[in-house]
């Protein structure tokens, strides 16, 4: 039986973001707003309109104007937060509370009324909040679309006050999309790496180390198809568990200047 010289390598692979700082950008747009017409009703509501907005409709809570806004993102990048910088506020004093909003009914059915919430309507906190506002991006042909809605307008039930903003500024903070995975051979200099051993090997095995752990060199090849001198044996996916076919893609794209330095050739014999 000829004795063979068998070199190892352990290919411990794994795909994790690199952790860079990842740049940051940012746009800025200001919406500007007339003031609001003020519609008194029957019930001792008022109704709220505002130019260029629609009525949001909670049930229980105070419909109020809702603004929208878009604008496609430079390439590359993503949303990481988004606030408003509210401006140029007037108060106006109501005589009569804002309406509120009342459940969904099929038409022809009797309208499903419902009480305002005391949550809202008995509290002192503005509704809505400084920031409340609501973004989503889609992709679309090719580039993201970032969309904007928010209400230019706040209410204090209690005092029965509206806050009118002249302009709201929408800060958006973008930062680069995840890149993906550092290559941890790309770059390095293999000419001390056990790729290039002092001593000539007859075959070049590269595996796991789950799979190398529970192997005792020297190794018995498969005696059903023994490969030619000077291949390198790759594990199979269906014999080797945990290397997957993108891992064995990645050694065979990675170590085939070695292949040749050590005058091998890569060869699909499976480790059994």
């Amino acid at each position: 039986m000829i004795n063979k010289k068998e070199l190892w390598i352990v290919a411990a692979i794994s795909l994790t973001f690199s952790a860079y700082a990842a740049p940051q950008k940012s746009i800025t747009r200001t919406f500007n707003f007339k003031l609001p017409q003020i519609i008194e009703q029957a019930d001792n509501t008022c109704r709220v309109e505002l130019e260029d907005t629609i009525p949001n409709n909670i049930p229980g809570e105070p419909i109020l104007p809702q603004f929208g806004a878009s604008l496609n993102l430079p390439d590359g990048y993503e949303v990481e937060a988004v606030t408003l910088l509210r401006d140029k506020i007037q108060t106006i004093l109501l005589t009569s509370q804002v309406e509120w909003g009342q459940l969904p009914f099929k038409p022809g059915d009797p309208p499903l009324l419902c009480d305002p919430d005391p949550l809202v309507y008995l509290a002192r906190e503005l509704y809505p909040a400084n920031n409340a506002l609501q973004w989503r991006c889609d992709p679309t042909d090719g580039s993201t679309l970032f969309s904007l809605s928010f209400a230019p307008l706040q209410y204090n039930p209690l005092e029965k006050t509206l806050l009118c903003s002249a302009s709201v500024t929408a800060h958006i903070t973008l930062t680069e999309k995840a890149r993906a995975a550092i290559d941890p051979i790309q770059g390095l200099d293999l000419s001390a790496s056990p790729l290039n051993p002092e001593e000539r090997c007859d075959y070049l095995i590269i595996s796991t180390s789950n799979l190398i752990a529970q192997a005792t060199p020297p190794l018995t090849l498969p005696a059903c198809s023994p490969p030619a001198n000077n291949q390198v044996l790759l594990p199979s996916c269906s014999q080797s568990s945990g290397l997957m076919t993108t891992t064995q893609a990645w050694i065979n794209q990675r170590v085939s200047a070695a292949f040749y330095r050590m005058h091998m050739r890569p060869g699909a014999s499976n480790i059994c």
